[in-house]
């Protein structure tokens, strides 16, 4: 009997420990594997912040509005600063006049706002609740930290797209300790999360690593003592992120950890006591630009951005904060209402350059600020915010594009930025006005597969071979995305020659230039696992193994919505005024002004190329008195027209900047009154249009036909019948 038992148990003995072996380097596997798209996203991160790829700051849909509100709280950060400074509400005299086709903007001091350094090391703050929802902030020495900070958080989880394995960028959900709640806003908590970029926040976590006061308002409750993009991947022995409960209270400390690529060393902490106060302690900033306050999230109204060096005193309701920034910002809707000074609301987008630096914000290169929007089916809700910029529901956006003579080459077409030109880097933020955003139908179920980096680009595994790319010169959307060639087993490639220019199809159609039935079958690849992700940016040269995903246009549809205005309705002419800002007391050198017209004129002539010539951005600033040209060809007199049938008018209209709208009227009485609407709102490119008589219309052998053609400029001119002609049955 026994003998009969000794082989199951070898053989259960060698499975255990083959088995044991196997989980082993499963889990083994699994931590490289980690470690490996943890250092991808660090790389990615690191290349944004050193543009050495081309770090767009466009947001999604549900982010969109983030950017909007950082502008707004930007601009009234600005201007509580300028007040605190007893600087004149009214600007002074300085330059705000065109040089040729270039809107040139000398700061007044309304615009450039200056650099407003973290100024807090050495002190503590401290929070007190004064009721359900406000709180009393004061300022004093800085608190000596705690000689046990407690347990050291080693392991951390995260809620970026695309997901990787912190440390970096990360939360980690802490239970308090039995008999230990916190009340914040009045609401009690007997957990917290603590992220890795230096915040505590309540319901749920995250590892933003941007500071942004729209998001701070907006998203969840949280306890900012320092949010910035922090990194505690290297830190050890007595760095790093601890925490340690009390009876009393709950302390969180950050102990020298780095700024994001860089040896700047942070210490802070922040406690929460059992009675609701709140306090930060900093005792070794050495970074200078951070997000630092309270807020109880959900759009909290009243948000207070005070001076937390010297706080006011009295309760405060609402978010509490202030904003750090070591480098100078320049406030856009200030720049913009400088703009409409002096010129016409007759420009769809305004473009941004300087010839200094400035810090454009999270780390972006250039990025596109959307401000109206009434285009239906291009995965964006309606809105508009034209207003806040002196726009009376003309602006569609602002382009932010940086520093013209410090940050671009001496020639836009040269590749700078990854596979990217200076016209490339434009296709993309003027791109942003309509892509990318949409979704699509999988089987039943809302798809951003096409989507990439901040679900505003194209997937780095969406096929996106623009109008222009050709076997020997293949091009991918300037909204990213590649030109993926099927090798034919199994794999696919990027060409070794593959760069950024130009829109696809599928880019013309959400722009408003081509019809659904143009687009073709799109498609994708799907690489399982794979160290590049799909917010990755565009690269030549690479090879995956991976299965196709075909898309219809269709099925963008099912989701989106047909585009409203369609091809046929939407404007093909828009027109963008370049702006040069520069310092308070300097004026643009020639070589700048030179280059920066090269650059506009070069955009003007890509933009055509980049839509099939379907397209026209005009950039010329003068202001437009000029009206458009009408000659009308058909019916103009002596024609016989049959009441019920189908009749061609056709005229010939054009303009210097471009017609916006049309419309045609009849007269039954030669040419005295108009009374009958044929047709209102046809596009500025419309020539002909096919009238349907009506079987009922009133007869009369002094019919005139009248064509009208408004501008952008709101200029006006018709042409009419030169003779009458007749309806008759």
């Amino acid at each position: 009997m026994v003998k009969k038992l000794i082989f199951p148990f070898l053989f259960i003995a060698y499975a255990t420990a083959f088995i044991g072996l196997f989980v082993g380097d499963l889990h083994q596997a699994n931590a490289r594997q980690g470690i490996a798209i943890n250092e991808r996203h660090r790389a990615e991160k690191r290349a944004h912040r050193r543009f050495q790829r081309f770090a767009c700051g466009a947001k999604d849909k549900k982010q969109l509005f983030n950017r909007y509100g950082d502008e707004v709280i930007k601009h009234r950060i600005h201007q509580q600063r300028l007040s605190r400074r007893m600087v004149a509400a009214q600007p002074v005299e300085t330059f705000n006049a065109d040089i040729g086709d270039i809107a040139v903007i000398e700061d007044d001091g309304q615009i450039v706002a200056d650099a407003n350094p973290f100024d807090l090391e050495g002190k503590s703050l401290t929070f007190t609740p004064g009721g359900a929802s406000s709180y009393t902030v004061s300022a004093g020495d800085a608190l000596a930290l705690e000689p046990d900070p407690g347990a050291r958080i080693e392991d951390f989880e995260t809620d970026l797209d695309p997901p990787h394995t912190p440390p970096d960028d990360g939360f980690k959900q802490i239970d308090f300790g039995e008999g230990f709640s916190f009340s914040f806003y009045g609401v009690s908590y007997s957990r917290v999360l603590i992220g890795t970029n230096g915040f505590l926040s309540f319901d749920s976590g995250t590892g933003d690593p941007e500071e942004s006061a729209a998001k701070f308002i907006n998203d969840r409750p949280i306890i900012s003592g320092f949010w910035h993009d922090l990194d505690t991947t290297d830190t050890a022995g007595p760095s790093g992120i601890f925490v340690k409960q009390f009876a009393d209270k709950f302390v969180a400390t950050w102990k020298q950890v780095p700024e994001f690529d860089t040896y700047d060393l942070n210490t802070f902490q922040i406690i929460l006591h059992r009675d609701g106060r709140i306090q930060f302690s900093y005792t070794g900033i050495t970074t200078r630009s951070a997000l630092v306050g309270i807020s109880p999230g959900s759009g909290a109204v009243n948000p207070h951005q005070i001076d937390l060096s010297r706080p006011p005193g009295g309760a405060l309701t609402g978010a509490i904060f202030e904003v750090f920034v070591n480098s100078i910002q320049v406030d856009i809707l200030a720049l913009a209402h400088a703009f409409y000074q002096t010129h016409r609301d007759e420009f769809d987008f305004l473009y941004l350059w300087t010839d200094f630096d400035y810090d454009l914000g999270g780390h972006a290169f250039a990025f596109y600020l959307p401000v109206r929007n009434d285009v239906r089916g291009i995965g964006l809700p309606a809105f508009d915010n034209s207003l806040h910029f002196g726009s009376a529901g003309k602006l569609r956006g602002i382009l932010n594009v940086n520093n013209i003579v410090g940050q671009y080459p001496e020639l836009p077409t040269e590749r700078f930025l990854g596979l990217n030109s200076a016209l490339s880097v434009l296709g993309q933020e003027q791109g942003h006005a309509w892509l990318a955003f949409v979704y699509f139908d999988d089987n039943g179920n809302e798809s951003d597969a096409l989507l990439g980096r901040a679900n505003a680009h194209w997937s780095f595994f969406f096929n996106t071979e623009s109008i222009g790319s050709t076997t020997d010169a293949p091009r991918s959307s300037a909204a990213e995305g590649n030109v993926w060639r099927d090798n034919g087993d199994g794999t696919f490639s990027t060409p070794e020659n593959q760069l950024i220019d130009y829109y696809s199809l599928l880019d013309l159609y959400l722009i408003g230039l081509a019809a659904p039935s143009e687009v073709p079958e799109l498609f994708l690849i799907d690489p399982g696992f794979t160290f590049t992700q799909r917010g990755s940016s565009p690269r030549a040269r690479i090879t995956l193994s991976a299965t196709k995903k075909t898309v219809s246009i269709d099925q963008i549809i099912a989701v989106e919505g047909p585009r409203v205005p369609d091809v046929g309705s939407a404007p093909k002419r828009f027109r963008a005024a370049f702006i040069l800002l520069v310092r308070n007391g300097t004026a643009p050198a020639q070589s700048t002004l030179d280059k920066l017209n090269s650059y506009r004129v070069a955009w003007e002539n890509y933009f055509k190329q980049s839509t099939g010539q379907r397209g026209a951005m005009i950039t010329t600033t003068a202001n437009d008195t000029v009206a458009p040209s009408v000659i009308l060809l058909l019916p103009n007199g002596g024609e016989v027209i049959r009441a019920g049938t189908r009749v061609t008018i056709r005229w010939q209209s054009s303009d210097n900047v471009g017609i916006v709208n049309q419309k045609i009227k009849l007269s039954y009485d030669g040419g005295a009154t108009f009374p009958l609407k044929i047709v209102g709102g046809l596009p500025g490119d419309a020539q002909r249009y096919r009238w349907q008589v009506p079987a009922d219309i009133q007869l009369t052998t002094q019919a005139r036909i009248l064509v009208q053609a408004r501008d952008a400029a709101k200029n006006k001119r018709r042409a009419i019948s030169q003779a009458n002609f007749r309806i008759i049955r």
